[in-house]
């Protein structure tokens, strides 16, 4: 069933796809307008009883979910925005935005592996986007193929100083790794985000009845090819984050562990994965399997880190902690904070920022002990959409990959709605 709520979400997922497809992401009239609505979505699904849409709306569910899936190739075949396609592969990028089209419409066995070949494309089509991220960490891998450490050496400003912007290897250790398996293997740093986004689907429970709709909405959401295109590594924050919930829902704990550690060794904000499935540990007091998945999630955390610490202490914390925290917040960013600078003259308030990001924070919470036993899974997706949305909206930078993993986040918490099956029990029945 439909709840009323969960209508809301996909509405969610519909706007700001829409608004990061036509802006790409940068600042636009629409970003007071998302925030209201995203604080409206917040209170909404924790305050609101979880009630099926059925009786008011009888064939609202059936309807939406026909033509929900249309929604992002449709957009893709009339933008697929991508920024840096080689001149000599122009006719072959005319044809390419037709092809999620196709895909949606024709015989679901071949699907899987049309939609991961549509992806490769995209590195054919653009191989080499003009952004630091791809710059920067395609050399960082360069330097580690190399015997260099990425984090002791010096980067160019591919920008020429036009962003308050910090060159270098930005993120934790793991994104290093998987991404010069990438380079070695197939050719491409992000080859590696490519497999991460399609394989995600295949974490969504087959209980669900509309999960086939919601694998194509995860696969073609309308800005899919120009987020591939930049590089940007959230991605594997979004796979972490399916399979935690598939190792909840199978009791997998030490799976569990492992993408939780995934995440945090990532980016510095994939802890959000870890924080809101151990919490409901924790408020289940499944004690023996906290304990067990935390140590074993910082262990593996530790060892991703691990060389680099010993390597270069300094040059590992200067590039993925200093540089972003002494980073001013842009005025590009499509999110409150931009918004605030544009119109009033003035920075938006440092701790106005960390006072906001911790009341989301304490919301998520607030939902995850208040909805999680009728909600289940479900309700830890909300929680990390919750949490991540007011850091986003009210923090430094708000940009397409930030979007990118908010809307994963929306799409889980439906694949996960009260999921059932034969292999199905709720958190507090986990076991070892």
């Amino acid at each position: 069933m439909l709840a009323q709520g969960n209508l809301m979400t996909c509405f969610m997922i519909i706007l700001f796809g829409s608004a990061v497809w036509f802006s790409r992401g940068f600042y636009n009239a629409s970003a007071p307008l998302l925030v209201i609505l995203f604080v409206v979505w917040v209170f909404a699904r924790i305050l609101l009883p979880a009630r099926s849409a059925r009786n008011a709306f009888p064939k609202c569910e059936l309807y939406f979910y026909r033509f929900f899936p249309w929604f992002g190739p449709l957009m893709i075949a009339v933008n697929p925005d991508l920024m840096y396609v080689d001149p000599s592969l122009r006719w072959a990028y005319f044809l390419f935005r037709f092809v999620p089209i196709g895909i949606t419409a024709i015989a679901r066995r071949v699907l899987p592996f049309m939609v991961l070949l549509f992806y490769l494309t995209v590195l054919y089509l653009s191989p080499n986007p003009f952004i630091d991220v791809f710059h920067s960490n395609s050399s960082g891998v360069d330097y580690f193929l190399s015997g260099r450490n990425p984090y002791s050496q010096s980067y160019p400003d591919i920008y020429s100083g036009q962003f308050d912007y910090h060159p270098g290897f930005l993120y934790w250790p793991a994104a290093l790794y998987l991404q010069t398996v990438s380079k070695v293997i197939l050719g491409d740093i992000r080859a590696i985000l490519v497999i991460a986004w399609w394989g995600a689907v295949f974490c969504f429970p087959n209980t669900n009845r509309h999960s086939q709709a919601l694998r194509i909405i995860w696969w073609f959401i309308p800005f899919i090819a120009f987020a591939f295109e930049q590089a940007w590594l959230d991605p594997l924050l979004s796979l972490t984050a399916a399979t935690t919930l598939w190792s909840i829902k199978n009791r997998r704990w030490w799976l569990m562990a492992a993408a939780v550690a995934m995440a945090a060794s990532v980016k510095q904000y994939g802890f959000v994965v870890g924080l809101f499935p151990t919490t409901m540990l924790a408020l289940d007091r499944e004690w023996k399997v906290l304990v067990k998945v935390s140590l074993a999630a910082f262990i593996l955390f530790l060892f991703a880190l691990a060389p680099f610490l010993i390597w270069d202490t300094h040059g590992l914390l200067t590039m993925t902690i200093t540089a972003h925290t002494s980073a001013r917040a842009r005025p590009d960013a499509l999110n409150f904070t931009a918004f605030w600078m544009r119109h009033t003259g003035s920075p938006f308030p440092v701790f106005a920022q960390v006072g906001i990001t911790l009341y989301g924070f304490c919301l998520a919470v607030f939902h995850l002990i208040k909805n999680r036993e009728r909600r289940r899974l479900m309700v830890i997706a909300e929680s990390w959409a919750i949490a991540f949305g007011f850091a986003m909206l009210f923090g430094k930078f708000a940009f397409c990959n930030y979007y990118w993993l908010l809307i994963s986040f929306w799409i889980l918490s439906l694949a996960f709605e009260n999921v059932e099956g034969p292999d199905f029990k709720i958190l507090g029945e986990l076991r070892e």
